[in-house]
């Protein structure tokens, strides 16, 4: 099954917070079951601004090392997949950010690894992993 993590899900990961637990074991069984591993470069960019804005800029290199390191592809936001999800944010109260990382996870059949609260909305729409 094709995985999508949102930046809730990779900050908590790398910032051992709340929730964090279940995700290694989701990035160390997506490989081992040959299932994809996802990412929006929308929501990666989400979670550098985090970073800068939360920690300071000194931790940014911490973040891209442990991006590379991770078994993830980073899926570009090209047009068809900005309009796509322009009509989601058109209808739902959510990050534009946010709205990437749903319409990945319908577009793909996969499922959403996260604990922001915000994708209650979706969550009848799109599988769901809360953390």
């Amino acid at each position: 099954m094709t995985t999508v993590l949102d930046s809730f899900a990779l900050l908590a990961f790398l910032r051992a917070e709340p929730g964090f637990e279940t995700v290694p074991q989701v990035i160390a069984d997506a490989p081992m079951r040959g299932d994809e591993l996802l990412m929006t470069a929308v929501n990666v960019g989400e979670a550098f601004y985090l970073t800068e804005r939360r920690r300071g800029k000194a931790r940014l290199p911490a973040l891209e090392k442990a991006l590379e390191e991770l078994p993830m592809d980073i899926v570009d936001a090209d047009l068809e997949l900005a309009k796509r999800t322009a009509a989601l944010k058109a209808h739902k109260k959510m990050s534009y950010a946010d709205c990437f990382a749903a319409d990945l996870v319908s577009l793909r059949g996969a499922r959403l690894v996260t604990g922001d609260k915000k994708f209650k909305q979706v969550e009848a729409d799109i599988e769901t992993l809360w953390i």
